[in-house]
């Protein structure tokens, strides 16, 4: 009986960690910087590894309408 009861302690355990993290990461183009937390930088790079680090289920994006697509050379 204890087996059983230590058993669903544990199912208890592992299934809360995995429902705690389901709301997305917020990611905010604008025309001069990119935005996800407190990291603001002009380049997307630093904004993409945090994303990467944090490892969410779902990204929003959230682009100014005024942003234009950058020129790639």
């Amino acid at each position: 009986m204890r087996f059983i009861y230590c058993s669903y302690l544990l199912f208890l355990i592992v299934l809360a960690g995995c429902v705690g993290s389901s709301s997305p990461v917020e990611v905010r183009i604008t025309p001069d910087a990119y935005q996800v937390g407190d990291i603001e930088s002009p380049f997307a790079t630093p904004v993409v590894d945090e994303v990467v680090r944090i490892k969410p289920k779902q990204v929003l994006i959230l682009a100014c309408p005024q942003t234009r697509p950058t020129k790639i050379i």
